[in-house]
């Protein structure tokens, strides 16, 4: 397993070449942090010498864990050989041609973007019958044993994963990035009931929070019935603010959710409090 130390030290070309992130840890994230705690976790291997890079999103007004249960997505460095393109009926732009380390034929390096679409393509080729017509790719391990391996994941940090990262602005981005993460995520923003509850409230749409919150506790299935349970205990005035329409009193529980959040990281110089739309 790779240490906090040699993460560190991998990280310092990018660190000095991007002056807005900041490494904590093993989580490198961008600030300032404005409602969203956006980065790229480098997670242990099973391999030593191996780091495994999570692309993360959290709401930091859920107060649930540090980075724990952040929307995230897991990335290795992913090539394609360019005659599989012809397989996808509409591909994006995708990156540029580099030499194969094995041999002369030239990979394409598979974007951010252009995996989901390689993912959702494949999807529908899982029988036996359709697998030739499955879109091949190459993966790449980040193995601090094999330089090139890491200018590799140098290039995917800084070149597409961080890009995407610095357009996720407000709640709309947050939820487009959420809903296309696809099949690996657990428990699908599409299905998070507890957590659209809140993204409608601090949105400032009262009546579809009051929606979900109402279907929540109708059929109260694990995790949304247990978050609204904590919410609830926790909380006792925001179902009453909620069923107002109180936009200031609702304000207040989502900063003091914020703030309590951003002690529990220790990212208190990072954070900017901004507000809410509901707010606007």
């Amino acid at each position: 397993m790779t240490t906090i130390s040699q993460v560190s030290q991998t990280l310092k070309p990018v660190l000095a070449r991007n002056p807005d992130v900041v490494l904590m840890g093993r989580f490198l994230f961008l600030k300032p942090v404005r409602h969203m705690l956006k980065g790229i976790y480098i997670d242990r291997s099973s391999d030593k010498n191996e780091f495994v890079t999570i692309a993360e999103v959290n709401l930091i007004l859920l107060d649930q864990g540090r980075w724990k249960n952040a929307r995230c997505e897991r990335l290795y460095g992913f090539y394609v050989e360019p005659g599989e393109l012809s397989k996808l009926e509409n591909f994006p732009m995708i990156g540029k041609s580099i030499p194969h380390p094995d041999s002369s034929v030239g990979k394409m390096r598979v974007t951010w973007d252009m995996r989901r679409a390689i993912l959702d393509h494949n999807q529908n080729h899982e029988k036996p019958k359709h697998r030739d017509d499955e879109v091949r790719i190459e993966v790449v391990c980040w193995d601090i044993t094999r330089p090139a391996s890491i200018e590799l994941m140098y290039e995917m940090i800084e070149e597409d994963v961080l890009p995407n990262l610095r357009k996720i602005v407000s709640f709309d981005d947050f939820e487009t990035f959420a809903a296309a993460i696809g099949p690996a995520d657990e428990f699908p923003y599409k299905t998070s009931t507890f957590e659209r509850m809140l993204m409608a409230t601090a949105a400032g749409h009262f009546d579809k929070a009051q929606e979900l919150w109402n279907s929540i506790e109708q059929k109260p299935v694990y995790p949304a019935g247990r978050l609204l349970e904590i919410l609830i205990a926790e909380n006792p005035t925001f179902h009453l603010a909620l069923l107002a329409g109180d936009r200031a009193a609702l304000a207040k529980i989502f900063h003091d959710w914020e703030a309590q959040s951003v002690r529990s990281y220790g990212i208190e110089s990072f954070w900017e409090r901004t507000p809410f739309p509901l707010e606007l």
